[in-house]
Order: C-alpha cells, then structure tokens, then sequence
C-alpha cells in the first residue's frame, strides 16, 4: 500500500512518508535505528521518533505551515540545549534520550562541544538539577 494507506502496515512507513511530506527530505531508517514514544503533556499529542536517522538530500530541507525546522551542529548542540530558546518538549527530550543512548547512528568518535554523547547528556542533566535546586531554594 501506498500514500496514507501505507501509515496502517508499519509506523516506519509512516515516518517515511511524514519525512518526506513534512520536510522534503528522504531518510533511512535501519533495523537498529531506536523507536521512543513521546506524549506532550499539556497537548496530550502522541508521537513515535525514531533517534539517529541518516538524511538524504538534506539541502532540501525546508519549513512548513506545520512547524520550523532548525538545523543545529553538533558543535552548538550544548548552546541550544542550554540556551534561553524552548525547543518544543517532546523535540528537546527526543534529542536528549538520544545523547543518553551514545547518540545512534553518529560515527562513534563524534564530539559535541568537545564531549561525547552519553557526557553531554550528563552535563546537560547536572547543569538543569542544578539550575532547579536553586529554584527551588530561592522560592522558600
């Protein structure tokens, strides 16, 4: 089956298709590519993501009457983490259970900022507990 018919065999068919329709790019999803589900809690919207997929024609991309697309290096990936700019919710804990998982798909001696994956995510996670423990210290 093809079009919309096809998202009822698989949801991998679906993130095909979506990727294509949404952001005019093609996209390769492996066997080993990992598979989250992801709920917005206030929207109650729920998605799959598969994390680590390779692009194809990504100079294609492009933004829609649906979202923004932002293209980040890994190099400022901490900065946008960290940053004052939301990412949407479901978007920012995708990109960090990706880190947390050594960053599939990505050559293994890839850096962020310097740091591997999995310590990014831990830098990301001390700085963040950090920032809610003073929070909440200063609320009391």
């Amino acid at each position: 089956m093809e079009g919309r018919d096809g998202d009822r065999g698989s949801v991998r068919n679906t993130a095909l298709r979506e990727t294509l329709e949404e952001l005019n790019t093609a996209i390769a999803i492996r066997k080993e590519t990992p598979l989250c589900l992801l709920q917005e809690v206030q929207t109650g919207f729920v998605q799959f993501v598969y994390l680590g997929c390779e692009l194809f024609d990504s100079e294609y991309l492009k933004s829609n009457a649906e979202g923004k697309f932002t293209c980040v290096s890994f190099v400022n990936l901490a900065d946008v983490l960290k940053g004052e700019r939301r990412l949407v919710p479901t978007g920012e804990a995708a990109i960090l259970m990706w880190l947390a998982m050594g960053a599939p798909g990505v050559d293994p001696d890839t850096r962020f900022s310097g740091r591997r994956p999995r310590q990014l995510f831990a830098d990301i996670c001390k700085e963040r507990g950090a920032s809610a423990s003073q929070a909440s210290a200063r609320s009391d």
